[in-house]
């Protein structure tokens, strides 16, 4: 949510640029309204204890945001290019398709959904946020 996107600096503004500010938020169902905002007293206990623990939960709790997950994602790109884009480490690879995890040599085949090359790619660590049908998920859940 709010507060992992503020634990890295400067992420936060990328994305807030993108979504819209709620006060509040309603859910219609048929003619009945379900009306919620951050300071109603109908918010769940442990919502209410989560947001006294820091001072950005605090923050966090008091505010919503809509935002289009494909607009979060494109924020953190556009994030990840203005904030490392000189790193010669920072190599990013868009329009390629994960096939295989290979955990033994620590590595995972990668295809060039353009031009059909294949390459694998070493790494030392591995984050499964690779969709729905996750290669990395499996690859790891096989063989662990």
């Amino acid at each position: 949510g709010i507060t992992a996107l503020r634990e890295v600096d400067g992420l936060w503004s990328y994305v807030e640029r993108v979504g819209v500010k709620l006060d509040a938020l309603s859910i219609f169902l048929g003619k009945k309204e379900v009306r919620q905002s951050a300071t109603d007293s109908s918010l769940p206990a442990h919502v209410k204890d989560a947001a006294t623990k820091t001072k950005m939960a605090r923050a966090a709790a008091a505010e919503g945001y809509l935002v289009d997950r494909n607009y979060v994602v494109a924020a953190c790109a556009q994030f990840l290019g203005d904030t490392y884009g000189n790193d010669p480490s920072y190599r990013p690879k868009y329009h390629h398709r994960a096939l295989y995890v290979d955990d033994r040599e620590r590595r995972i085949l990668i295809r060039n959904e353009r031009s059909n090359e294949e390459e694998y790619l070493p790494y030392d660590v591995l984050i499964g946020a690779d969709g729905i049908r996750s290669v990395v998920r499996n690859g790891i859940q096989i063989n662990h």
